[in-house]
């Protein structure tokens, strides 16, 4: 039955990965004229699978499975925020949209994703600083791409 068990986790985990990667690298399109550099899809998947090391390190006292839970938290609240991120996506179809307009859909899709990070962390008993460490690795990252 473990087996089974991690065996879904390690699936689920790379869907949620590549979906977020796939999402942001679409999304960012929009805000390129923000950006320094070009992003992609190789760059996000780099980020997502950088902010899980990121966020380990915070962790390094607990257990490899208290780490591997949380990941899952920290995933899913990825995804969450991915789908988020496809309505504007499909509007974008159809309408022309002012790249503002997509910032300000990112920031307010950021803010529940944060809320919901912090709630997850907060039914796992996790230290409450693991909700400013995540803001803190994007913020770092943007550092490096507007």
């Amino acid at each position: 039955m473990q087996h089974t068990s991690t065996l879904y986790r390690v699936i689920f985990s790379g869907i949620c990965i590549l979906l977020t990667a796939t999402t942001l690298s679409i999304y960012a399109g929009y805000l390129q004229g923000y950006l320094t550099l070009h992003y992609s899809f190789w760059l996000e998947l780099g980020m997502v699978c950088g902010q899980l090391l990121f966020q380990a390190l915070w962790l390094l006292k607990s257990s490899w499975q208290r780490i591997v839970q949380y990941w899952g938290q920290l995933l899913t609240v990825s995804l969450i925020g991915s789908v988020l991120l496809w309505p504007y996506i499909g509007l974008r179809q159809w309408l022309q949209l002012p790249a503002l307009s997509a910032l300000c859909w990112f920031f307010a899709v950021v803010a529940i994703m944060f809320l919901e990070h912090r709630r997850r962390v907060a039914r796992l008993s996790l230290p409450a600083y693991l909700s400013y460490t995540w803001i803190g690795y994007r913020l770092l990252i943007l550092a490096f791409i507007i």
